[in-house]
């Protein structure tokens, strides 16, 4: 578990400055090495770069898949691979150590692995990030905000130009540096080291609002189009009169207001924003085999890939359309869900909502014999084997 006061971060840095965490993870262990890495970074839909320096301080960038590694590690060289997440479970439990932050803002975890002396360069990110250090050592360098020219020593790399440090450490296995957006850092390895970086979802106003239009289009819900009974006369065609800029206003905060905006954020919050191919679609049970292994069960662990979000209902009407149904009985609580990008509605006894919110929060859930009990509860676990977002875990 790591080692730090939730509540002072959360006041004090979050989004505010960096801090250091001196074994933040005290005997942290690798749950990977370099030939897992570069393994994964030979696959096309794994997204992975090898970045170099030469002697002449000259930068390279080849993007994955990474076919011949002896070509490209050269120099002073670092392999990055995004979401490694999604592929090994033992990288996701990573993730578990930081949700204090809510999981819709997770977007995935970096491993990257350096030789010495190799590094990225100095840079900003527009995002939060904890950067967790494992096997080696790594000084990290660490401004403060302000204003930095931007450099691109190669097509592929953005940079900035060198800067006053605030933080400048070695960073040990165990040891974390957070970092809020638009903090200038630059880290250096000082040996073969691995870093692991969880990084967080900051979305733009663009990407929800073409997000969120995209959604009305999918779904085909009814919008209301512009009207102007009362249209104002005017001098000249041209001109488009305050009035009418309001109601345009008025028209998109009406859609935005809309009971559909709460079923959207579900899905947003939920999307891994990945295309599959037929052939990577994981394989799915049958009924007979999820029924067969969850009668097995001890416990179920959320699967690597999986991304779980709920919200409590609002006060609107639900006008759009359920993707699950589940009959409606009195004196039952309801929970809007999400799983991967798909909205669903689950009604059921405070108890079965109660445990509903602990499985979509952790990695593992125990079987209870309560839950053995609820028919409802059954099928909706069942639903989840089936389709690879749950695994069955058995103890003796």
């Amino acid at each position: 578990m790591i080692q730090l006061d939730i509540e002072q971060f959360i006041k004090e840095y979050w989004q505010k400055k960096p801090l250091l965490i001196r074994q933040g993870l005290p005997q942290f262990a690798d749950p990977l090495d370099e030939h897992d890495l570069a393994g994964l970074a030979q696959y096309p839909e794994v997204d992975s770069r090898i970045i170099s320096q030469n002697n002449q301080q000259q930068w390279d960038v080849t993007q994955g898949p990474i076919e011949d590694f002896e070509a490209v590690c050269k120099d002073n060289w670092s392999l990055l691979v995004r979401g490694v997440n999604e592929y090994l479970q033992e990288a996701a439990y990573i993730l578990d150590e930081f949700n204090f932050i809510p999981n819709w803002r997770v977007d995935d975890l970096m491993v990257s692995f350096s030789v010495a002396n190799a590094g990225v360069g100095p840079h900003l990110d527009q995002y939060d990030v904890f950067i967790i250090q494992g096997k080696g050592s790594r000084n990290w360098k660490v401004g403060d905000k302000g204003s930095f020219t931007s450099v691109k020593p190669h097509p592929g790399l953005s940079q900035i130009e060198p800067f006053t440090p605030i933080i400048d450490e070695v960073l040990y296995p165990g040891d974390i540096i957070y970092i809020p957006p638009g903090f200038p850092h630059d880290g250096i390895a000082l040996e073969e080291c691995l870093n692991y970086s969880v990084g967080f979802r900051a979305p733009e106003q663009s990407q929800l609002l073409d997000s969120f239009a995209s959604y009305l289009l999918e779904h085909e819900i009814k919008t209301h189009r512009y009207t102007d009974p009362d249209i104002i006369l005017r001098s000249h065609s041209a001109e488009i009169k305050q009035a009418e800029l309001q109601r345009i206003k008025s028209l998109m905060q009406e859609a935005i207001d809309s009971p559909c905006l709460e079923n959207w954020l579900l899905s947003f919050a939920s999307d891994q924003n990945k295309d599959f191919d037929e052939e990577d679609e994981p394989v799915q049970l049958t009924q007979s085999e999820a029924e067969h292994q969850f009668a097995q069960a001890t416990y179920i662990e959320k699967s690597a890939d999986t991304i779980a979000v709920f919200m409590e209902p609002g006060s609107h009407e639900k006008t759009h359309e359920k993707t699950h149904q589940y009959t409606e009985q009195n004196n039952l609580c309801t929970l809007n869900l999400a799983l991967n990008g798909q909205a669903f509605e689950y009604q059921g006894e405070e108890w079965e909502i109660d445990y509903l919110k602990s499985l979509l929060s952790s990695r593992q859930s125990k079987i209870t014999a309560q839950v053995r009990n609820s028919a409802q509860l059954n099928a909706f676990i069942i639903a989840l084997l089936i389709n690879g977002m749950w695994e069955v875990i058995v103890h003796d």
